[in-house]
């Protein structure tokens, strides 16, 4: 599976941001509520080493907002989640909570999340901040494409980078 495919499928249960537009257009009958799951994965070309991410614990939970035509206008992820990172040719690893909030919001050219609060991001070499593996707190926007690359990221100022960390 590609980078950007385990991208798309783990950051769903990172909670990557906050509550987006209020005036979206939603269905009369509310948001679909639903446990995010979680698989393991691997993250390569992030940092010089593989990373292993596991979840420790989830209760992450999508909130999904869509038109009365049924298609999705935005998700919002909450919950607390706490994920161990694995430098998988040392075996360091540490722990970190990644538990949002967030929102991801459909448009033309892709999707565009806002988050606040903890979240856990990634960038493979060639996008914007990367390679890099980056925790941040406080409010992160970025945008993705239709592949699910990264196109644009505005990073808080107070991120953690967990590469060197791992490194040890």
């Amino acid at each position: 599976m590609s980078s950007r495919k385990r991208r798309m499928m783990a950051t769903a249960t990172l909670a990557v941001a906050l509550l987006a537009s209020a005036s979206l257009p939603v269905a009369a009958a509310g948001p679909e509520r639903s446990a995010i799951p979680f698989d393991p994965f691997t993250l390569e070309d992030v940092c010089a080493f593989p990373v292993l991410v596991e979840e420790i614990t989830s209760k992450a939970i999508a909130k999904t907002f869509s038109d009365a035509d049924g298609n999705v206008t935005r998700i919002i992820s909450t919950g607390q989640v706490f994920l161990r990172l694995t430098n998988e040719t040392t075996g360091a690893s540490i722990v970190v909570g990644s538990s949002g909030p967030g929102t991801r919001t459909p448009t033309a050219g892709g999707e565009h999340w806002v988050q606040r609060g903890v979240g856990l991001y990634w960038a493979l070499p060639g996008e914007p901040s990367g390679p890099d593996l980056w925790l941040t707190v406080g409010r992160t926007e970025l945008d993705f494409d239709m592949d699910f690359a990264l196109v644009s990221v505005q990073r808080s100022h107070r991120d953690r980078l967990l590469c060197p960390e791992l490194a040890n």
